[in-house]
């Protein structure tokens, strides 16, 4: 409401300065009065001032208003992406929805800080512009009709051939995106295969198609401006060839004629702007859209309305019934009724084929998918009968890829537990055989590390992934291939450490090599999505035909048979 008042009152003080330039004229032509040219000339002064004053205000609330809304706006978004399952992430680009975080909210930023101003402003100038001419000299009122029905024809033909070329322009900017993240992801095996000038073309050939689609748009536009000076420059002759002629006769005076022309020219004005808000309000409809899009996207895995609590109890018991898993879109499932069960104290391994299905356990696990069949239960509780915030609390989850934030080595191990103590971060990091290589460093656990851990080895990101798992004292650890690039010592007593650390909640350990894992106490291979075998490594090893050529594809015989 505010910016409305400053707005009209910047808009009806501009509407006031012809009339009176038009007073000073007629004055000073007669020579009548110099003290009348002087009250005019600090009245407008005065109304300058004010119309000066409105207008710096408009701008200022417009831009905290306009920008109050984007981040508001980004924030939703981000929090709405926060909770999507990874399956409702899988379904749009990653580089696309940065796009429309950054881009698209700016689009919509802009063209709000434009409608709190310009949408007021035209239309009031427009308005006001033609009743202001009319009463200024109503016979050359009829030049009005003949220009503004041309502007208006010919600025509509222009949004009609630019509009689609900013929607097809903002799926350009996607690719481009796209293509920056997946070179940079990338970059190691692009030198390593020396593949530097195909990406450039890559790259080129994205940035050519950006720019050629911005090209025809802008041409088109740069048809706007001089078409809309061509319309002022014509009212401008047409007024001046009228009014002199009227000016001979004695029916309008040389003040009328400069008057006109200024109310004319605030008409064009409004017009162009209101030309220059339907341009930008295409983009900010197609970036909406874009929004919307993922804002109506609704989680496909939500917590319930009533949640349940897990029951107390002493110890943690986890099962899965006849479950079945098949990934959104897919044909085939990916799990076929999985049935075990583990308690706590003990460790469970899961080993089998690429693509066997091992890692999809883990995901359904912690509910980053639901299954399509069957329950999980943990205590005798349906995992998707509790929140997602209390099922996630009881699992220390270690990814396959050992993901690292920037910042120090304590923040990194604290995202398990935000208020661990420096002792609890240093005893977990002890455990996970980290110790060793944090202590050479200056710094120590305060010790830098930047971002997706790339001044670290993989073995060190792993290490330090199973510390931030350990300092949340889970009732369940669930370790997905996680100490792949340890070397087989760091295997070992890493191991035999967790063994004490963890022996009253459940360890499941998801590994490719069989010397991780024969001591566990239930061991479930993995072929094609179904269970094959189940027991020890001794029962398996004779029973699990599968089992024993992993086994032996790694080990020797005797030390299979050991």
């Amino acid at each position: 409401m505010i910016i409305v008042c400053f707005v009209l009152l910047s808009t009806m003080s501009n509407l006031t300065l012809p009339m009176l330039s038009k007073k000073i004229i007629n004055q000073g032509i007669g020579l009548k009065s110099y003290e009348t040219i002087w009250i005019t000339a600090v009245i407008m002064l005065v109304v300058l001032i004010i119309a000066m004053l409105c207008m710096i205000m408009s701008n200022k609330i417009s831009s905290i208003v306009s920008m109050g809304f984007s981040r508001d706006l980004r924030g939703g978004l981000f929090t709405h992406i926060c909770h999507m399952s990874q399956g409702d992430l899988e379904k749009t680009e990653v580089s696309s929805l940065i796009s429309r975080q950054t881009n698209d909210v700016l689009q919509l930023q802009t063209v709000l800080a434009q409608m709190l101003t310009m949408m007021l402003t035209a239309p009031i100038m427009c308005i006001g512009g033609i009743i202001m001419a009319y009463l200024t000299a109503p016979e050359l009122s009829w030049i009005i009709l003949c220009i503004l029905p041309v502007s208006i024809v010919l600025v509509f033909l222009i949004l009609i051939q630019v509009n689609p070329l900013f929607k097809i322009n903002q799926q350009k900017l996607d690719h481009v995106n796209q293509v920056i993240r997946e070179i940079l992801n990338g970059m190691r095996v692009i030198r390593a295969f020396n593949k530097e000038k195909y990406e450039e073309k890559h790259f080129n050939e994205a940035s050519q198609d950006l720019m050629q689609i911005a090209l025809r748009a802008n041409r088109i536009m740069t048809i706007l401006l001089p078409i809309m000076t061509l319309c002022v420059n014509g009212a401008n002759i047409l007024i001046i060839w009228n009014g002199g002629h009227n000016m001979v006769k004695g029916i309008t005076t040389y003040g009328d004629v400069q008057a006109f022309i200024q109310y004319v020219s605030m008409i064009l004005m409004s017009l162009m702007m209101t030309s220059m808000l339907m341009v930008t309000l295409p983009r900010a409809i197609t970036s909406a859209g874009r929004i919307n899009e993922v804002l109506q996207t609704e989680p496909s895995i939500q917590d319930p309305e009533q949640p349940l609590h897990f029951p107390e109890a002493d110890k943690v018991s986890l099962s899965f019934q006849h479950v079945d898993f098949l990934y959104p879109g897919a044909d085939e499932k990916v799990l076929s009724n999985i049935n075990f069960s583990v308690q706590a104290g003990e460790t469970l391994a899961i080993i089998g084929g690429t693509g066997s299905g091992k890692s999809t356990i883990l995901s359904l696990l912690n509910r980053f998918y639901d299954v399509s069949a069957g329950s999980i239960q943990i205590n005798g509780i349906d995992i998707r009968s509790v929140s997602q915030e209390q099922l996630r609390s009881r699992v220390g989850m270690v990814p396959q890829k050992a993901f690292l934030f920037g910042g120090s080595i304590f923040e990194n191990v604290c995202y398990g537990k935000q208020n661990a103590s420096e002792e609890e971060v240093e005893y977990a990091l002890e455990i996970a055989q980290a110790k060793s290589f944090i202590e050479e460093k200056e710094f120590g656990i305060y010790s830098y590390i930047t971002p997706a851990g790339a001044n670290l080895s993989g073995g060190q990101k792993q290490r330090l992934a199973i510390a931030r798992a350990l300092v949340r004292k889970p009732d369940i650890y669930a370790f997905d291939d996680s100490f792949s690039a340890l070397d087989f010592k760091t295997d070992a007593t890493l191991r035999q450490a967790l063994k004490q650390e963890v022996k009253n909640a459940i360890m499941i350990i998801v590994a490719q090599r069989v010397g991780t894992i024969m001591d566990a106490d239930k061991i479930i291979v993995l072929e094609n999505g179904r269970i094959i075998g189940q027991g020890t490594h001794n029962e398996l090893r004779k029973e699990c035909k599968v089992y024993r050529e992993i086994a032996l594809s790694q080990l020797t015989e005797s030390e299979v048979d050991a």
